[in-house]
């Protein structure tokens, strides 16, 4: 099994992934609209509303890689060990994608991301930050992140350029 960077999601192989992400914000939640693909070729679309619901996936019309497709490959996933469906799995697949565009452009810009995570690595805030070259300036970060306000257990991690690291400890 293979363990994805940024949500965790262990998976058989990485084949399956997300070539493309359109959000849209609404008063009631982000819905989104990814495509999916094995490999080079695109095989269908996972949607989610943004109304708290799970997210679907919708197979192409080529049939090269079906719902069954999809449920045999989410039956081989786990997240944090245990079973993931596949909603699950597409909404990893989605923030796989989402994190590392977003770790990109920041990096272009010589900057890095930091987020807030929950115990199930769901990223809660994703901030773009200037990398702290020493350890004053991440000791300044770490004080800056105690007042900005995240849910409960949640802790705050810094990508290093290859690995989410933690910053701090879990708030209580």
């Amino acid at each position: 099994m293979i363990e994805l960077p940024h949500s965790g999601l262990s998976v058989p192989h990485t084949d399956l992934h997300v070539v493309s992400l359109r959000e849209a914000m609404h008063a009631y939640g982000v819905s989104f609209t990814a495509v999916i693909a094995v490999g080079q070729r695109v095989v269908g679309v996972a949607e989610n509303d943004g109304r708290g619901g799970p997210t679907s996936f919708q197979p192409g019309a080529s049939n090269v890689f079906t719902w069954r497709d999809m449920e045999d490959f989410a039956a081989q996933c786990r997240h944090g060990g245990e079973p993931v469906d596949v909603g699950g799995v597409l909404d990893c697949l989605v923030d796989e994608y989402d994190l590392a565009r977003r770790i990109a452009t920041a990096a272009r810009l010589g900057r890095t991301l930091i987020r807030a995570v929950v115990m199930d690595r769901y990223p809660t805030n994703v901030v773009e930050v200037d990398p702290p070259a020493t350890n004053a300036q991440r000791a300044a970060l770490i004080a800056h992140l105690a007042d900005v306000p995240v849910p409960d257990s949640a802790r705050w991690e810094i990508w290093d350029g290859h690995r989410w690291t933690t910053l701090t400890g879990q708030t209580p």
